[in-house]
């Protein structure tokens, strides 16, 4: 499968505009190791509902999400998450890992010319993907940001770079959209031999 690209604008995705055909995306929930992080971010409009007065309550906002196609190959994601958040995270890197669990589920959403309305493009449906933190080198590839991120003035926000790979094993199900009908579904991660 070719590689995947969602350059987000967190400002659309926080400040929605009807007029604006940009990628914008959230983070439901995220769990690194043991420690879940907040869903402090609450009433993000819900680019598939505008309607919607409550909105979405998100845990991080997506800024970028790469991913260059093969079923063993990481998912790489840029998050803006509060203050709250970035505390925790940085918490946890400053102990050091030695848990690299991680549970995540986003979405991803993208305009439909045609349709005339927002669609979701990239997208963990209801369940979670889980995995683990991939290496880059001898490091883990996770990294906050200490300043807060320049463009979005309340809530300070602050950018975390996350990359994941799949749990060993296990495959799960990425959802994929080319339009407002165009719908299909990729395999991540490959099972064991004979399916033990």
């Amino acid at each position: 499968m070719p590689a995947k690209s969602y350059p987000c604008d967190p400002i659309q995705t926080m400040n929605f505009k009807r007029d604006k055909q940009t990628y914008c995306g959230v983070v439901n929930t995220l769990q690194i190791g043991t420690a879940t992080l907040s869903a402090d971010l609450q009433g993000i409009t819900n680019p598939t509902n505008v309607t919607d007065t409550a909105g979405l309550t998100a845990t991080g906002v997506l800024t970028d999400l790469y991913y260059e196609g093969g079923q063993t190959q990481p998912l790489n994601f840029g998050i803006l998450v509060s203050n709250t958040n970035q505390v925790t995270v940085t918490g946890l890197l400053d102990q050091g890992l030695s848990n690299t669990d991680l549970v995540i589920n986003f979405s991803v959403y993208y305009y439909d010319p045609n349709a005339k309305a927002y669609f979701t493009c990239c997208w963990t449906n209801s369940s979670t993907l889980t995995g683990l933190i991939a290496k880059s080198g001898d490091d883990l590839a996770i990294g906050m940001d200490v300043t807060p991120y320049h463009g979005i003035d309340q809530p300070l926000l602050y950018q975390m770079h996350l990359s994941m790979a799949p749990t060993p094993g296990s495959t799960q199900s990425i959802f994929l959209q080319q339009s407002n009908t165009a719908k299909n579904v990729i395999t991540w991660g490959v099972a064991n031999p004979g399916g033990s």
